[in-house]
């Protein structure tokens, strides 16, 4: 990511560096968070996703890791790595179309 000047506008405001994005922020930190979602700097080291935060990242390589404990979906038997992401997928993917067949 390039270097982000931490001086605001005259008006005292920070504009996204980002030159298609026209947000502007009362604090830096706030700005700052914008910019990383542009400059995508960190990536996965087994497949393509990149990402503005160390932190998502860093829980995204975990998914790639084999553990003992896979959730499977208990309408199409999908597996999973993480719970959340389970039942993410049997709201959108089962409920949804348990709905359209009544």
């Amino acid at each position: 990511m390039p270097t982000i000047e931490k001086h605001a506008d005259s008006d005292g405001s920070f504009h996204c560096p980002e030159t298609s994005c026209t947000k502007t922020y009362r604090t830096w930190g706030e700005m700052n968070k914008c910019a990383r979602r542009h400059f995508k700097e960190y990536e996965c080291g087994q497949c393509p996703l990149r990402s503005g935060s160390r932190r998502d990242i860093e829980r995204h390589v975990r998914t790639h890791a084999p553990t003992s404990e896979t959730f499977f979906c208990g309408t199409c038997q999908a597996p999973f790595m993480r719970k959340d992401n389970m039942q993410r997928h049997e709201a959108i993917f089962h409920t949804l179309a348990s709905s359209e067949d009544g």
